[in-house]
This record gives structure tokens, sequence and C-alpha cells, in this order.
């Protein structure tokens, strides 16, 4: 869904280099390194009305979390460079001339870094670009400030309070320091990343039902994208189970093997209602083993507890799904790294029946332990980018 015509936009450029000591090389001066890290953008308004538009609406913008590239350029979601915003000056919207505000967090879960520029408040002329190094203020405390030129009035703000204390450190597979974490690559399909746990003990499947809250960088992409799977990559194959994939043309598909050797084949035939590439969605595949019925489903609030059928494959032989030794995987098919997921994975849930107890569930959207929703053990491997995230957006 599109927003209004009438609403004009301007684009927010940054770029983040860390300063580090010479290394060896031929010259003796420090080095420059890509920052990693996070730009979270709030309109200060929390809503705003737009009369004039086509069909009179109000609109409600949401904090915008934007990543840094291998640059240390800020990137949106489709990993171009920049971000487009509403333009603060926009005369269709009420009210005008207010400002947007940006949160920097750098560095991977280092709590001196996380805090090391304060927020910013800046106007975004229509039309206009905005580099964020033109509009962050330098403490005075810290050297002689250089105007950099001219800002928007920002309204009454109180002032920022004491930082609280770190929190325990922990690895980077196990404990974040952070309100929320994201497990995925927001770039292409990045043929490391996953997460994994071994079969649950003793359980001998049946229906099946699959859920996933997932923001794929693209939902139509050259290959299919696996989000949850049991497959055995041996040439002859003898453990397969399951497969739930978003296939290349950005439609569901839920693959079952009742013999362990061949997967049938349940794709959609129809797209994904609400899929927009980047956005979180909660998507939904079950499976009756009795009949071979596939049914597919989204949240349209987003919960993942409410849902819709928009679709429903059968495909034959049915039967219950080949207890497997093969482990869980989460954001790929197998090892043999085939079928990458590419974008952010949020949660995911494998359950014994439809809408059965969870065997095997993992959900980032916070402080990470490695533990999983039912008690399962996760190792997470590859580059999984972490970083805060608004508990609102999800």
């Amino acid at each position: 869904m599109t927003l209004p015509a009438n609403i004009g936009f301007g684009l927010v450029t940054g770029r983040f280099t860390m300063v580090t000591q010479d290394s060896p090389d031929v010259d003796r001066y420090p080095e420059g390194v890509p920052a990693v890290g996070t730009v979270t953008f709030t309109a200060r308004p929390a809503y705003f009305l737009d009369p004039s538009a086509s069909v009179p609406t109000t609109v409600i913008p949401q904090p915008v979390v934007c990543t840094l590239d291998n640059a240390g350029d800020l990137v949106d979601a489709q990993g171009a460079k920049g971000v487009y915003l509403i333009a603060t000056d926009d005369p269709d919207l009420n009210p005008v001339d207010w400002t947007w505000q940006a949160v920097i967090v750098l560095g991977a879960g280092d709590p001196d870094l996380a805090n090391l520029i304060r927020d910013v408040s800046f106007a975004l002329p229509k039309d206009t670009t905005v580099d964020l190094t033109s509009v962050i203020e330098i403490p005075s405390d810290l050297g002689t400030p250089i105007s950099q030129g001219p800002k928007g009035d920002p309204g009454p703000e109180g002032p920022t309070g004491p930082v609280g204390p770190a929190g325990p450190a922990g690895s980077a597979t196990t404990s974040q320091p952070v309100v929320g974490a994201i497990l995925g690559y927001p770039g292409p399909p990045d043929t490391t990343t996953k997460a994994t746990t071994p079969w649950p003990a003793g359980w001998v499947p049946g229906d099946l039902d699959l859920r996933a809250l997932v923001a794929p960088r693209l939902w139509v992409s050259a290959a299919a994208q696996s989000l949850v799977s049991v497959f055995d990559p041996a040439t002859t194959p003898t453990l397969h189970s399951f497969a739930f994939q978003i296939v290349a043309t950005g439609r569901l598909q839920l693959n079952v093997s009742v013999d362990g050797a061949t997967m049938v084949l349940g794709a959609s035939t129809v797209n994904v209602p609400g899929a927009l590439d980047g956005k979180p969605l909660w998507v939904r595949g079950t499976y009756a083993a009795a009949t071979g019925v596939r049914n597919f489903y989204t949240s349209p609030a987003n919960d993942g507890v409410n849902w819709t059928q928009f679709d429903t494959k059968t495909s034959a032989p049915a039967g219950p799904p080949k207890p497997s030794t093969r482990p869980v995987f989460v954001g790929m098919r197998d090892a043999a790294t085939t079928l990458n997921f590419g974008g952010l994975m949020y949660a995911c849930e494998v359950r014994d029946g439809i809408g059965g107890a969870i065997k095997a569930g993992i959900d980032t959207r916070g402080r990470w332990t490695g533990i999983g929703v039912a008690g399962n053990v996760w190792t997470i491997a590859g580059a999984p980018y972490w970083y805060p995230i608004p508990q609102a957006a999800l």
C-alpha cells in the first residue's frame, strides 16, 4: 500500500568511520574502519492529518530503522545508500515544520559506543538531501563546535538522563545486551548465517504447523529462500522431513517427505497478501497428514495469533512427515548452504499438530540467551546482525 500521492519526501544520508591505530602497511597513519550500527528515525509528531489527499488520511509514522553497510554508509531496507523520509515542511500535512529525531547506535552491543553520539533532531525539507554529519551536534565540553549550516527549530525537550550501567557481557551467539534483536542479513542472501537446533528428542510428527515472522529483502528473487526445514543433503537422501520456503515467485511452499527420500512439493498459487519487501510479516503453512492438504495463512494484524487463510494446496502422496535425525535449520535449507534466506528473521515456530504445541521455536526479539521458545538449544552461525529494534514495530 502506498502513501497518498501528495506527500513529499527528502533523502537522509550519512557515513560513519571508526579510527584505529595504524596497521602494518606502507604508511604510519591511523586506519579508517567502517562503523557497524543502526540509525533509528522517529517523527516528532505521533500522527499527521492529510485532508487534501484523494482520500483524506490520518498518517501514523512508525520508527524507521536503518543499518550501516560495509562502507559505513547509511542504507535502507533495500540496501540503497540513504533513506527517504517524509518531508518536515510538507504544506499538505498538519502539523507542518516539525523535526525528525535520529538515534545513532554504533558497535555490536558495545555500551561505550552505543551512546557515543547524542540523539539529534533535524528538519528535512521536501526534495532535499540532509547528511547526518551536517546536523549532529558537538557537545561544548569536547571542543569548539563549528556550525555546519542552518538547522530547524526543535520543539522543547527535557535534558537527557544519565546512562545506566552496562549489563553483563555475553558471547556473540548467546546473550546480546540489546532491547530487541534480529537474526538475519539485511542484504542479498548470505551463505553462512543460520540457526540450528537438534531434531526434538522422540518426536514422531503427524500434522504440521509452521510459522515465521520475516522481513525478506526481496519476496521475488532469483532462487527459493528457506524459512525452516529438516533436509538431508546426502546424494541418496533418507532423512528428509519437511521444508517451508518462499519460492522465487514470492509465494509460499510447504514440502513434506513421507519416506525420507523424496520431498513432495506443495506450492501456493496465490501471491502472499500484504507482502512488501523489507517489511515484517507473519506467514504460516499447515499440513494435514491424512489428506496431504496444505493451507497458507498470514496474520493481518501481524500479531502471530489471529490468522487469515489465503490459499490451499493438495499434493500426493499424503502421510506423516518422516522422523529424522537431521537438525532443524532456520535461514537456509541444509548444511550444504543452499536456498539461503535474504532478509531479517525475527521468529520461527515448528508446531506438533495444527495449532499444537511448539516443538522447536526461536524468537530473537529480546535478550537472546541461546534457548528457544520450547527450550531448544539453538546455535547461531555465520554473520548475523544483532541490533536494537523498536518494540512497537513488532
